[in-house]
């Protein structure tokens, strides 16, 4: 009230095309995602990817997800195979997924709520455990995964043996283009964990509020 937000509550459809969409707002947008994608986890130093080309697969939650990040990985003259799986992929599926895994060169899976418990028994959802099951048998193949989180941060906990790991805290096309900004290194990562990742056995935190890897420093 003290905005005067509702002094004038409804939009002037005369302007609305001019506002909703506008480049100036998309660039903000896009700076603003490419300022807080983070860079948890780099450990086997995959990251930033270089430009060579190779075989990747995209694979994980998301129809719009996958293909939107499939896309812009794809032109930075990558080859892309997209293997969108659900938020709770069969063994079947997952079976399938590993097979085209185990034919790229190169891993990148989605993960959406990864780590949400049944508050009932205190175990991890069927969604949670069918992606947690994904990762894991991505992991086994011994092919470069990068796992991210595209809803909050926390998915890391269940499968903390993935050596590359980073958070986009949403999964617009400006978010995945951000999240393959960062992947190439055509920027740096700045973003920085808003939140504790506590660890899944609740013995503390796994990654503390504020952490956040840059590369070169």
């Amino acid at each position: 009230m003290k905005r005067g937000l509702f002094d004038h509550p409804f939009v002037d459809v005369e302007l609305a095309d001019k506002v909703v969409g506008a480049p100036d707002h998309l660039a903000d947008a896009q700076l603003i995602t490419d300022h807080t994608t983070t860079l948890v986890k780099n450990d086997a130093g995959v990251l930033p990817l270089t430009h060579d080309p190779r075989k990747v697969l995209v694979t994980g939650w998301g129809v719009a997800t996958t293909s939107a990040l499939g896309n812009a990985i794809g032109r930075r003259g990558q080859t892309v195979t997209i293997a969108e799986t659900g938020t709770t992929p069969s063994q079947t599926r997952i079976n399938q997924v590993v097979a085209e895994a185990v034919r790229s060169d190169l891993v990148v899976v989605s993960t959406m709520n990864a780590s949400s418990l049944n508050a009932d028994t205190g175990l991890p959802t069927a969604s949670a455990a069918a992606q947690q099951a994904l990762v894991k048998a991505l992991l086994a193949t011994g092919k470069p995964v990068i796992v991210s989180g595209m809803r909050n941060p926390y998915d890391i906990s269940y499968f903390t043996a993935a050596p590359t790991y980073l958070a986009t805290y949403g999964y617009t096309v400006a978010s995945m283009e951000s999240l393959t900004r960062v992947l190439f290194g055509e920027v740096n990562p700045v973003g920085k964990l808003p939140v504790t990742i506590p660890r899944a056995d609740g013995s503390g935190a796994l990654y503390p509020f504020g952490h956040g890897l840059s590369y070169g420093g």
